[in-house]
């Protein structure tokens, strides 16, 4: 249990005015099978994941010892948030961005020859003779 700082959100659950903890049906609290849970959990500082991994490989051999019956091959999984939210998803956002970034680059191409364009045939219908002039449609 821990205290959340003064308006601390989090993305995925909004911001609720209540956070309660996890109270388990008694035949799961019975059994103690909690396969289904998910839990969001900070590092302290200096730790890194794969020590983090670690800590939990005897975490879950004790719980494979003291109930085999249901957690026999079921093990604690670790996994950075980013992760977890982007997953399999992340080499497609990728490419999106990549694509949406060359898009932005050829409408700045495109923009600046028709402005460089555009500023050429000011300076050449400016330097014209009288006689370019009326064919242009200036009254001059």
């Amino acid at each position: 249990m821990g205290v959340l700082p003064r308006g601390f959100q989090f993305a995925l659950a909004g911001s609720p005015d209540l956070w309660l903890p996890l109270v388990p049906a008694p035949e799961d609290a019975a059994r103690r099978y909690f396969h289904w849970v998910h839990v969001i959990a900070r590092l302290e500082a200096g730790a890194t994941v794969a020590s983090a991994r670690a800590g939990l490989a005897p975490v879950a051999a004790g719980l494979q010892e003291a109930d085999p019956q249901w957690h026999r091959g079921v093990g604690l999984t670790l996994v950075p948030l980013h992760d977890q939210i982007s997953g399999p998803v992340r080499p497609v956002l990728l490419l999106t961005l990549g694509a949406a970034t060359i898009v932005l680059l050829v409408a700045c191409a495109n923009l600046a020859s028709l402005l460089l364009g555009r500023r050429r045939a000011g300076r050449r219908w400016r330097s014209g003779s009288r006689s370019e002039r009326p064919a242009a449609g200036s009254s001059a």
